[in-house]
């Protein structure tokens, strides 16, 4: 397992499900998980963007039912910067080793209302 971050920033209300690294369709390596698995649980954090007036704000929850987590939240303009700002649920911790996927897809399993096709995931090694 590697040490790594995991964010996902959006802009809108958002249900973030299973997330899964593949080489393959048959080669899928779970990286988060929201059943309680040992390996694949994390535990989420939300941060709003209060630099620089920011007043973007946001809420992370877990479904335990369903099996998947909830961001919800808005991101607004900064006035200073006439410019959006920022919301972001993270999760530090051991994460899979991703590497025998290096070549494949990053698949995000996401729901979100109103349609939003700008996520964002970043992923640090020893962050």
């Amino acid at each position: 397992m590697a040490f790594a971050r995991l964010f996902a920033v959006l802009s809108t209300t958002g249900h973030v499900l299973p997330v899964v690294a593949a080489a393959s369709i048959s080669n899928e390596i779970p990286l988060v998980t929201f059943d309680g698995a040992k390996g694949t649980t994390h535990k989420f954090a939300e941060l709003n963007d209060p630099v620089m007036g920011g007043k973007s704000t946001g809420t992370w929850s877990l479904n335990t039912t369903g099996g998947f987590g909830i961001f919800d939240g808005e991101v607004v303009i900064v006035p200073s910067l006439k410019a959006p700002g920022f919301i972001e649920a993270h999760a530090d911790g051991k994460f899979a080793d991703l590497s025998a996927a290096a070549e494949g897809d990053l698949v995000l399993r996401v729901r979100s209302s109103p349609e939003y096709k700008g996520w964002k995931v970043s992923l640090a090694s020893g962050a």
